[in-house]
């Protein structure tokens, strides 16, 4: 160990020592980082990182023990023997790049060591057979233990070098290789060196086709300048295009790629964002909840090519009018949330929502078509009402379905009661089901006559709910839960087969031979009817008087079901 020290401070020059340890960490560093890339890659891309790293790691390995040798003091006049000491460059890289192959062939196998152990009696060979390049006034004398501990110390660090990749425990692992790799060089050259004992000879002349120091310094040097600077640029280069990739997959996965626009996920974590980061004490956060109107009439009468069309439309308008502070997102179909970060009283919000209603209303030009949507927004407020984000977006929906039920265009403020009015809704949507299966639903029929002869011409009908507890439903409570298309469905489905069926007015029956004469196209047309009407009708109350002197004819919904007689 003495020797090895005595070798490395008093045998070389401390100007060679740093300029050949920058070299060696440099290229390590870079060589370990390129035989990544070699385990990550497949086919022809991991020729060319194969190639690459053994070339950079051999050169490394190479540059840094001919720039120590360059500072070896010796008491005789030297030089390099051209062939061999291109011979070892060719050692080097070319067992460097065999034993990296090997180290990738497997993700986990003990293929990684060994191909880490090629690499460190590459870095041997290399010195071994640099040295016999090494042309001196004298004779060389090998001390076999240091030749043998040379071996040993290369092998066993190239395998840790490789196993760090191959076999990583933390992240600071491929710092870890690096190292290993470092230090199966700079041990394997002051070992082996610590080893050799120069004894002058006059009678040995050095050959005159020799590389003297100074050639042999600036022509290691240049070399290793470029092949760092090649690995260095590559490698960059690729980081680059890695980095772009990332940011391109990354920017598909929160961006909706009909509009452009942000989706939920992205809607989410800015909103996330935008709640956890400080900011001013006087400002909340304001989020917009708006979907379009009369956008499934267009899907259904001119197709789903100008629905596209006018959701692009949209958004581009809506990424238009956005300022500083503000978001807007597409959260599915024709659903669309906006935030704004800088709120502080109602018209800041208001404003916006206003903004944003003007260009929805906007027509939109299609094939000759002048498509035109409207909307109505919710608006939520936070810090206010809600604890959660998960709340503020609810509420925020909650406004909107309040601004629809009002008018088209209108802008509606969360208020708490809200909350109320919503969960009696949905409680007596789940009842009604509840209530079709238990068969709580009665038709009540009407007689049309003609005004002048007073024949029976057709037949109204009507829906009602008698609630085992609550009797019969007022139709302004279950007019907005009905309007779900699921439900409508079920409650025509359920109700109007038995209306199929009867072949007389219910409980104000009204004979008519010609009612028993309907045919099958005439019912199939009148079943329809029966949905259209019912999708459609207005929730309206009738004087149970007019229509009929029992009590319970007054209509819970108001289901027109027309039928021609005769």
């Amino acid at each position: 160990m003495l020797r090895v020290l005595s070798c490395i401070t008093v045998e070389h020059s401390l100007p060679h020592l740093i300029f050949a340890t920058v070299i060696c960490v440099l290229g390590s560093m870079l060589s370990m980082r390129l035989f990544t890339r070699v385990r990550r890659s497949q086919g022809l891309q991991k020729t060319n990182w194969l190639f690459l790293s053994g070339f950079v790691g051999g050169s490394t390995i190479w540059t840094t023990h001919f720039i120590a040798m360059l500072g070896y003091q010796t008491p005789v006049a030297n030089g390099y023997d051209p062939t061999l000491t291109l011979l070892s460059l060719f050692a080097a890289v070319a067992t460097t790049m065999i034993g990296f192959a090997i180290a990738s062939i497997a993700q986990k196998s003990a293929l990684i060591e060994a191909g880490g152990v090629i690499v460190g009696l590459g870095i041997a060979v290399m010195h071994y057979v640099g040295i016999a390049g090494y042309e001196i006034e004298g004779r060389l004398e090998w001390q076999t233990s240091y030749v043998v501990a040379s071996l040993v110390l290369a092998g066993l660090f190239g395998a840790v070098a490789t196993n760090r990749i191959g076999r990583p425990i933390t992240r600071f692992c491929r710092h870890g290789a690096a190292l290993s790799l470092i230090l199966a060089i700079v041990l394997t050259h002051f070992t082996g060196m610590a080893g050799l004992t120069i004894l002058p000879d006059a009678t040995v002349a050095a050959p005159t086709e020799i590389i003297s120091d100074g050639i042999m310094t600036g022509l290691v040097s240049a070399v290793m300048i470029i092949i760092l600077a090649l690995g260095a640029s590559t490698y960059i280069i690729d980081m680059q295009s890695t980095q772009a990739a990332v940011e391109r997959y990354r920017h598909l996965s929160l961006h909706d790629p009909l509009t452009n626009l942000a989706n939920r996920a992205a809607f989410n974590e800015h909103l996330s964002a935008l709640v956890n980061k400080p900011r001013d004490m006087t400002a909340n956060i304001a989020v917009l909840s708006f979907d379009l109107d009369r956008f499934k009439e267009i899907n259904d009468v001119h197709g789903h090519a100008a629905g596209d069309a006018v959701l692009r439309a949209v958004a581009e308008r809506l990424s238009r009018i956005m300022q500083s502070g503000q978001f807007v997102a597409r959260v599915g179909g024709d659903e669309f949330v906006a935030v704004m970060c800088d709120y502080f009283v109602r018209s800041d919000a208001k404003g916006l929502a206003q903004r944003m209603l003007d260009e929805i209303a906007r027509p939109i030009e299609w094939n000759g078509h002048a498509l035109t949507v409207g909307s109505s927004i919710g608006i939520s407020t936070y810090p206010g009402q809600a604890d959660t984000l998960d709340d503020l977006l609810s509420q925020a929906d909650i406004a909107m379905y309040r601004a629809k039920s009002t008018a088209t265009n209108s802008i509606c403020f969360y208020e708490p009661s809200m909350d109320q009015a919503a969960r009696e809704r949905n409680a007596l949507a789940s009842e009604m089901r509840e209530g079709l299966a238990r068969g709580e639903f009665e038709l009540f029929y009407q007689q049309q006559n003609d005004t002048l002869t007073r024949d029976i011409v057709g037949l109204e009908v009507l829906l009602r709910w008698r609630h085992p507890v609550r009797g019969y439903i007022s139709p302004s409570n279950s007019f907005r839960s009905r309007k779900r298309p699921a439900l409508s469905s079920s409650l025509v489905n359920g109700c109007c087969g038995p209306l199929e069926r009867k072949r007389q007015p219910g409980r104000t029956r009204c004979a008519s031979p010609s009612t028993s004469r309907r045919s099958s196209s005439a019912t199939t047309a009148y079943r329809r009817s029966c949905i259209r009407s019912f999708s459609r009708a207005a929730c309206r109350r009738r004087d149970s008087r007019s229509r009929s002197p029992n009590p319970a004819s007054s209509p819970i919904i108001n289901m027109r079901c027309r039928q021609s007689v005769g």
